[in-house]
């Protein structure tokens, strides 16, 4: 979303941003994934296969909530002075990541408390390129 985000030099929604995705910060995804091999490894019962798909949730979020992260990051660091995008929903349960004893801990707050270091990421390996960001800034300030 902060890519897509950039390039439209606004963080946008579709409706009313109510669309649904599962939250997981990205550290509990590695943890899952060795909750799951240390599982298989031990027990070759553990389904894989079409009954092999593992998600990882803890709850769900809106799109309205990171677009607004999202945005308020980018107008933070004068990139653009868009509002908040993404229209579908995705909702899924960890039913079978929790029942081989993976237990997600971190919050929506967590969650969005990353989005600043994702913008500087992308900032800073080139994605997000100054020559754009100064045009932002023009267009931004020359009324």
């Amino acid at each position: 979303m902060i890519r897509v985000s950039w390039d439209r030099r606004e963080s946008s929604i579709v409706g009313p941003g109510k669309n649904i995705w599962p939250l997981v910060h990205i550290d509990q995804i590695f943890d899952l994934y060795i909750v799951l091999f240390d599982k298989a490894r031990k027990d070759p019962s553990t389904p894989n296969g079409r009954q092999g798909f593992y998600f990882g949730e803890k709850r769900h979020f809106t799109q309205y909530e990171v677009a607004k992260a999202i945005g308020e990051v980018l107008v933070e660091r004068v990139y653009f002075a868009g509002i908040p995008f993404f229209g579908t929903n995705s909702a899924c349960k960890a039913e079978r990541s929790r029942a081989i004893g993976w237990k997600p801990t971190k919050t929506t707050k967590d969650a969005l408390e990353s989005v600043p270091a994702e913008v500087d990421a992308l900032i800073g390996n080139g994605q997000i390129n100054d020559a754009f960001r100064l045009r932002a800034v023009l267009e931004r300030y020359s009324g």
